[in-house]
């Protein structure tokens, strides 16, 4: 397992199957497993006493000839960095042991292994020269080492070359040195370990610690360059930015390999597609920079390495991004309308420029040749398509036709739509009534009598008074004075006199006729109107009145009591007669008393009616 790279790597198996044992790192650098088992029950036999070894510079496995002295399972090992020893502690082989065995592994005198490299930093694909020095640590009689030195990184990187050591006294270095090449830069320090493979008299050592060499490794030097195309775009249109970057060390060159990281700055905002980095093949890649509102930017592009080479970055010349072209059409409905009601008017603004549309937003502003009011018009809808819809109402009537325009001022992203939209609203001024006229009926000729006139505003929207003046005539002959309108509401009234003319009783009609005014239309009508002669007084005879009454009616009285005293004088003679005779002759019946003459009869009128409105 690498932990700088975080990668796992297969190797060397181990030579014979095995679980529950106890392993240690050796004192000389080898890793070393003792015992175990091959079954996974607990204190299950069988019980191993086997001693493996493992050397991980060549990737090998060895089977010690020393075994265990107790074979076991489920055991410990440590090393102890006081003498170099390896211990085995515990475990199990049918019962719990206790027991603590030492192991070693000199077979010689104790040696030690020293690295050196030069140079001691260098660029990946750069070589260092790197040697070995071994040396007889035996406090007594120490001879010189004999044998090799086999060089391991902790890293990635090739050796050429074999260190053979030659020397005198108690130390030897190797007849020629070693060269580690890196192929990468991580961790970008490289421990060179160098393993004695021992002799016969000298025990193997590994360089641990400071004895080992501590190579730095830079990564190649690069550089990123950054461009786009096409420099000059609309927005929600995209421009390609390219990054190409280039190995510029000394030594063997390579190509770049990773990722590049991508930045915009600048007056527009926008955004990366597929995403802000890419991967570079062949040492470039591209990503997509759309602007989402105008103005300049820049991108950058940012290197950042790989295991061979070192972090740059570039930045691209500026693009230039306006704002999308839009269209604006207006309709209204219905498309005529009377004064004060209104009308319905959609506007829709669409995004004309070539790429990626987007939705326009804001408000409409909107503008009659005429006179009349609009609702406010925010844009609005879904997908791609922006509409709003705005109500006009007329209030003047103009030259009967409203030219209604729409003007969209644009947004971040879109332009102003020129031209303008324009809409022909055909506007009436007959608002619809309704008319009417009633007299006093009878009249009398002579006598002046009362004529209103009433009309009502009846058409939708908000209601307009009527005003102006309206014209009274008879079919006979007569007089009207002035009817002028007047009200509040949608209803106006108006009131003349009239004095019928001429002689005699007659039906006449009455008719009016109304012109209309700015906002209403004309109407006409009549009413029948009965109309009487005047009543004939009656005489007063001859004589001066007494009590207050004429003559002549006390003429009637006094006959009228003349005329009962007569009667009762008949009645008191006849009575006398019929005492006196023995028979009553036959009588002629008398003649009633005079009385005054009936009154005479009520005149009767037909019943007024009115005309048709």
């Amino acid at each position: 397992y690498n932990i700088t790279s975080n990668t796992w790597t297969a190797k060397a198996s181990l030579p014979g199957a095995v679980m529950v044992y106890g392993a240690t790192l050796g004192p000389d650098g080898l890793i070393y497993v003792f015992g175990g088992s091959n079954v996974y029950y607990n204190n299950g036999a069988p019980y191993y006493n086997t001693v493996y070894s493992y050397y991980p510079p060549t990737n090998t496995w060895y089977t010690n000839n020393q075994t265990l002295p107790t074979a076991r399972r489920e055991l410990s090992a440590a090393t102890s960095t006081y003498n170099h020893r390896m211990y085995v502690v515990g475990g199990t082989n049918g019962v719990y042991l206790t027991t603590n065995e030492e192991a070693t592994v000199q077979t010689g005198d104790p040696t030690t292994t020293v690295v050196s490299c030069s140079p001691a930093t260098v660029l990946v694909n750069n070589s260092t020269s790197c040697t070995a020095t071994v040396t007889d640590t035996n406090s007594t009689g120490p001879t010189t080492p004999t044998g090799t030195v086999t060089f391991s990184s902790s890293s990635t990187g090739t050796f050429s070359g074999t260190c053979t050591l030659t020397g005198s006294g108690a130390s030897a270095t190797c007849v020629a040195n070693v060269t580690y090449t890196p192929t990468v830069v991580a961790p970008g320090t490289h421990i060179i370990s160098g393993s004695y493979s021992g002799d016969t008299t000298h025990s193997y050592s590994t360089s641990t610690g400071s004895q080992s060499f501590s190579l730095t490794v830079t990564g190649r030097s690069t550089s990123t360059a950054v461009s786009c195309s096409p420099s000059s775009v609309v927005t929600n249109s995209g421009s390609t930015c390219t990054a190409t970057v280039t190995d510029t060390a000394s030594g063997t060159a390579s190509t770049p390999t990773g990722t590049v990281r991508f930045t915009s700055a600048g007056t527009a905002t926008g955004s990366f597609s597929p995403s802000t980095s890419c991967t570079l093949s062949l040492g470039s890649c591209s990503v997509t920079f759309t602007p989402t509102s105008a103005g300049t930017d820049t991108v950058t592009g940012s290197y950042q390495g790989d295991n061979v080479h070192s972090t740059s970055s570039g930045t691209s010349g500026n693009i230039v991004s306006t704002i999308r072209a839009s269209a604006v059409a207006i309709s209204c409905h219905p498309s005529t309308t009377l004064i004060n009601n209104s009308t319905s008017c959609t506007v829709t603004v669409t995004d004309t420029s070539p790429g990626t549309a987007s939705r326009p937003t804001g408000t409409i502003g909107l503008t009659t040749s005429g006179t009349g009011t609009f609702t406010t018009c925010t844009l609005g809808g879904s997908g791609l398509v922006a509409t709003c819809t705005a109500t006009y109402t007329a209030t003047a009537l103009g030259t009967g036709s409203h030219l209604l325009t729409a003007h969209y001022g644009g947004d971040s992203a879109h332009s102003a739509a020129s031209p303008d939209a324009v809409f022909n609203l055909t506007v009436s001024a007959a608002r619809w009534i309704t008319a009417s006229v009633t007299c006093n009926s009878p009249a009398t000729i002579g006598t002046a009598t009362t004529c209103t006139v009433t009309v009502t505003d009846n058409a939708p929207g908000t209601f307009i008074t009527p005003t102006g003046q309206v014209q009274l005539s008879t079919d006979y002959t007569g007089s009207f004075s002035a009817c002028i309108l007047s009200g509040t509401t949608a209803v106006s009234t108006c009131t003349a006199t009239y004095t019928p003319g001429g002689s005699g009783a007659r039906n006449e009609i009455i008719t009016f006729n109304y012109p209309g005014d700015s906002n209403h239309a004309a109407s006409s009508g009549n009413f029948l109107l009965v109309t009487e002669a005047p009543s004939t007084p009656p005489s007063t005879g001859a004589g001066t009145p007494f009590l207050g009454l004429p003559t002549n009616y006390w003429i009637i009285v006094v006959l009228g009591i003349a005329g009962v005293g007569a009667f009762i004088a008949y009645l008191v003679l006849f009575k006398k007669r019929k005492n006196n005779s023995p028979s009553l002759p036959a009588t002629v019946p008398p003649s009633p008393p005079a009385s005054s003459p009936p009154p005479p009869a009520p005149s009767t009128t037909p019943a007024p009616g009115p005309g048709p409105a």
